[in-house]
């Protein structure tokens, strides 16, 4: 997955050249791609047609609509067919080998705005051996720059999420995401507010939980959320899920797990480990614990949990041995074995 000035690199590597079709290139290099506005397909008109020369450059940032130039592939299915990008570079004259190349998207690039007055590739898609490559023009952000448009436009970002999706599985399941831009109006949105829980196809939407988990991310990124809350924001591969296996109080800051034979988790706490900006107590509070959380009805959750161990100075290994857990602490290499006896707590 190439983004924006990606392409620009490697020149002389042919392999690179191949993999990703167009890029921005000199004038001699390879040929220059436009898009028919009316069938969608590739030009390769002359370099004496061709503004700047033929080489590859770009006009003014602005906002300009995209085209959905292949409907049914499925990064760009459920798209509207023209949509409005937020204010970024538009690259023209993108040359290069051109080879196995399917184009998904382009933008008319204005000549007001110093463009070409056509219509330049956008985002592409090429095969090379038995992978894809997809390559999108969008994206610029240049050191110093105080927005990030071009970068959370909602457009941009569901095309980003779904490219890198496709190119390690194939296919797309990703929905389309709450907000996408219309044809006159662009959408920007920091990524942690996406809500991704509206169907590309039926426009249904929403899991309560992550709507209130946006809400509370939205007013503070760095705040803590439910249980349910964060389970509804992750991103599971298809045919996994996620269950709720413990979480505070019963729980407090968790740095590994263990599990014995029969199921119980042992789970090591670093209570003290950095609690303030100067690190207060950090070594010297001894409150680290290794918990035990115990099944004991077979429904899958654990519905007993005991302080297995306590007074630990940031517990950093432990080892399940039959009865007997084997802990090592920070700034020593002994190793502790505390033994159970009668009831799930060491003794």
């Amino acid at each position: 997955m190439l983004i924006h000035a990606a392409n620009n690199c490697f020149g002389n590597w042919e392999a690179f050249n191949e993999m990703i079709g167009l890029g921005w290139r000199p004038a001699l290099f390879g040929k220059a791609a436009k898009i028919d506005p009316e069938t969608g397909g590739v030009l390769f008109p002359a370099n004496d047609t061709l503004i700047n020369e033929g080489k590859s450059s770009h006009g003014s940032k602005h906002p300009f609509q995209v085209t959905v130039r292949a409907a049914e592939h499925p990064i760009m299915r459920g798209l509207p067919p023209v949509w409005m990008h937020a204010r970024d570079e538009l690259y023209h004259n993108m040359r290069g080998l051109a080879k196995n190349m399917t184009i998904l998207s382009s933008a008319y690039s204005a000549e007001d705005q110093r463009g070409s007055g056509q219509h330049e590739p956008l985002t592409w898609e090429v095969g090379y051996g038995e992978g894809k490559v997809i390559v999108t023009a969008m994206g610029h952000r240049w050191p110093g720059d105080t927005e990030s448009d071009s970068l959370q436009c909602i457009g941009f970002q569901t095309i980003l999420a779904r490219a890198c999706e496709y190119t390690a599985t194939g296919a797309v399941t990703l929905p389309l995401a709450e907000g996408f831009p219309s044809a006159e109006e662009s959408k920007i949105l920091p990524p942690h507010r996406l809500n991704w829980g509206v169907d590309a196809e039926s426009g249904e939407k929403k899991d309560p939980a992550l709507a209130s988990a946006l809400a509370k991310k939205g007013e503070d990124p760095y705040c803590m959320l439910a249980p349910e809350e964060r389970h509804s924001t992750f991103e599971i591969a298809a045919g996994f899920k996620a269950e709720l296996m413990a979480s505070e109080p019963q729980v407090q800051e968790p740095v590994l797990t263990v599990w014995d034979g029969n199921g119980a988790m042992y789970v090591a706490e670093m209570r003290s480990y950095i609690q303030d900006e100067k690190g207060t107590g950090t070594k010297e509070l001894r409150n680290g614990r290794v918990k035990r959380f115990e099944d004991t009805n077979g429904d899958g959750h654990y519905d007993r949990v005991t302080t297995f161990i306590d007074g630990l100075n940031l517990p950093r290994a432990i080892l399940r041995l039959d009865r007997r857990i084997a802990v090592r602490e920070t700034d020593t290499m002994d190793i502790w074995i505390y033994q159970d006896t009668r009831f799930c707590i060491s003794d």
